[in-house]
């Protein structure tokens, strides 16, 4: 009966639990129903801790370059962002940090399931990221973004091996090149 949790429910923690980072294209956000959003809206992997969290594949979902909603639902259009892409960093950091978040969030909710256990439990993140257009950019970059962290050992060095993160899907659709004053920052995006 525990074959999902390798017959040791105790050490390992579900699995199969995956998580959705969508980035969209210039001026697009959600009244725009685009394909990235429709897949954020239906993506349905979610794990007992995003379901105890009420995170949806829509949690991580990122308007396009050109866009910013505002907490109360009203977009606000720049046509100087969508033009450049000034806010392509700035969204990317906040979508990393979000990340952080998400891994150290899900990591203590687990082990609190798990008081006093001898045996720390292994939780693995299966981490899928779409973009559209320069959303497609910013899902490579952020896709970087994580690479280097995990090549780093930043999760290990935290959690030692009991967090597990696998880049487990890129989908890119009608990706650009996108050179931009965003590529002068501090931090350049990276195209592969």
């Amino acid at each position: 009966p525990y074959a999902y949790v390798r017959h040791n429910p105790l050490r390992y923690v579900d699995p199969s639990g995956l998580v959705l980072w969508a980035f969209d294209g210039t001026s697009n956000a959600p009244h725009s129903r685009t394909n990235v959003w429709h897949f954020a809206q239906s993506y349905d992997g979610l794990s007992d801790f995003d379901r105890a969290h009420r995170i949806t594949g829509l949690s991580f979902y990122t308007e396009g370059p050109g866009t910013e909603v505002q907490p109360d639902g009203h977009v606000d259009t720049s046509t100087l962002d969508a033009a450049f892409a000034l806010s392509m960093n700035p969204r990317l950091d906040r979508q990393f940090l979000a990340f952080e978040r998400y891994a150290q969030s899900n990591w203590d909710w687990h082990r609190a399931r798990f008081p006093g256990a001898y045996l720390r439990p292994q939780v693995r993140i299966d981490l899928d990221v779409v973009g559209f257009s320069r959303g497609a950019a910013m899902s490579r970059e952020f896709s970087n973004r994580v690479s280097d962290y995990l090549r780093s050992d930043g999760f290990r060095n935290s959690y030692g091996d009991c967090l597990v993160v696998v880049q487990r899907l890129l989908a890119l659709f009608d990706a650009v090149l996108s050179t931009n004053t965003a590529s002068l920052g501090p931090h350049p995006l990276r195209m592969a």
